[in-house]
């Protein structure tokens, strides 16, 4: 998929992470995603964050080794479920 695709479906700050691929945003019902190994069948998973602010800035960060930085609420994708221990998003939805 191109760049220019992505976007038509709603992603954004789309840009090339060393070892993840196509990675950008997306806007979820209660979080922003950052989404990581886009491609032509869907994506290889993504991080939620409750902020889209911190969602960009740790997809802006991020080099591509181990989690992206930043207080991500929840992983979803290959490899399973996982929540991040950092002790945030207590009273939103993004975690029910």
């Amino acid at each position: 998929m191109t760049v220019e695709e992505l976007q038509k479906e709603g992603y954004y700050s789309i840009r090339e992470i060393p070892g993840q691929g196509l990675c950008g945003l997306m806007k979820f019902a209660f979080t922003t995603g950052l989404v990581i190994g886009m491609d032509n069948v869907g994506y290889k998973g993504r991080y939620c964050y409750s902020s889209a602010v911190d969602a960009q800035k740790a997809l802006e960060e991020w080099g591509g080794t181990g989690d992206p930085a930043g207080p991500w609420i929840k992983y979803k994708g290959m490899g399973g479920e996982r929540e991040n221990n950092y002790g945030g998003c207590k009273n939103c939805n993004a975690t029910r």
